[in-house]
């Protein structure tokens, strides 16, 4: 089952437009302290993938700090980037805003780009960037060259290692966990982000990070997910390259026709990447002999699943996930 379309963008005139800046103007002004001169606040975002801003502010004596943006503009901006999608060219990715103060008078401007140079942000992934597309298209005359990088980028496998169907082990704490992230204890690098899982969605991955930890055995079932130690050596026996993943305790698997990020959770190895979709069948050969209890979801290029392979005891399209790692949105 794929990630439903985005509703796409309605574009807004230009007498809806100039009100919603003003309104933006209007609270920006509200929400500043006494004192100021001159507000500038940077917002960067991408269709369901949250937003990055900043908000600076100069004081009528020339000082410079930082200030909160207030909640309503957020919502604002958002309306803005919808309203200002044009057809065939996108809407903006960051927005700068400025509102200047002299005297009893305001004033503001602000600018949109439509193109860059490069990514607005190294914080969003490639789903992120390609489900923004969807909501808000763009021909391909204007797809900048770091967009379509991005694109190239975006995983066609999704898959996980579950443990064998059975009575569902309770794994109780695990001891490999840093208690204190501050601390300096346990590995270098930095810890996988906590994700919370939506209400309703069996995909969501788990708030832990299980991939350094040893299995839980579940009374009466066989557990067929496989340690650290057992990942990479089989691996390596089928010929893939294995590397430390961008989180603590995560790896990466690669050989000349496909790569592979991993982002697990108690009881389930998960991993995306992309396979040159002529080698599936490979793939799919390689893990059956590993003897795991593995779920792969294969997409095509339209981002629908063309093929699947259903983990045991599994519910169908279990093995989506909404993945951090080259994958999930």
């Amino acid at each position: 089952m794929s990630v439903p379309a985005p509703e796409p963008a309605e574009r807004a005139d230009a007498t809806e437009l100039e009100e919603i800046l003003r309104d933006i103007a209007a609270k920006l002004a509200s929400g500043m302290k006494p004192g100021w001169s001159e507000v500038t606040i940077e917002w960067t975002a991408l269709s369901g993938a949250g937003h990055l801003s900043s908000c600076s502010v100069v004081d009528d004596r020339g000082r410079s700090r930082g200030a909160s943006i207030p909640p309503d503009v957020n919502d604002l901006c958002e309306r803005l980037r919808d309203g200002m999608y044009r057809e065939g060219v996108g809407t903006w990715f960051t927005l700068t805003f400025r509102l200047s103060r002299c005297g009893g008078r305001t004033a503001y401007d602000y600018e949109a780009s439509y193109d860059y140079e490069g990514r607005p942000s190294e914080l969003f992934r490639p789903e992120s960037y390609a489900r923004d597309l969807r909501r808000y298209p763009r021909d391909d005359a204007h797809l900048p060259d770091w967009l379509r990088e991005q694109l190239r980028g975006l995983p066609n496998v999704y898959g996980g290692i579950h443990l064998e169907p059975g009575p569902d082990p309770d794994p109780g704490p695990d001891p490999d966990l840093d208690p204190d992230p501050g601390s300096g204890s346990g590995s270098a690098g930095p810890a996988a982000p906590v994700h919370t899982a939506d209400d309703g969605d069996p995909h969501a991955p788990v708030p832990v990070n299980l991939l350094a930890a040893e299995p839980v055995a579940a009374p009466e079932a066989e557990v067929l997910v496989p340690t650290p130690q057992e990942f990479v050596e089989v691996l390596r026996g089928e010929g893939w390259e294995v590397g430390d993943g961008e989180y603590r305790g995560e790896f990466t698997f690669s050989n000349d026709w496909a790569s592979f990020q991993t982002m697990s959770g108690p009881r389930l190895v998960r991993f995306a990447g992309h396979v040159d979709p002529a080698r599936w069948d490979e793939l799919e050969a390689m893990f059956a002999r590993t003897g795991w209890n593995v779920g792969i979801d294969f997409h095509g290029e339209d981002g629908e699943v063309s093929r699947e392979i259903l983990a045991r005891g599994s519910v169908r399209d279990t093995v989506r996930g909404n993945l951090h790692a080259s994958g999930g949105d």
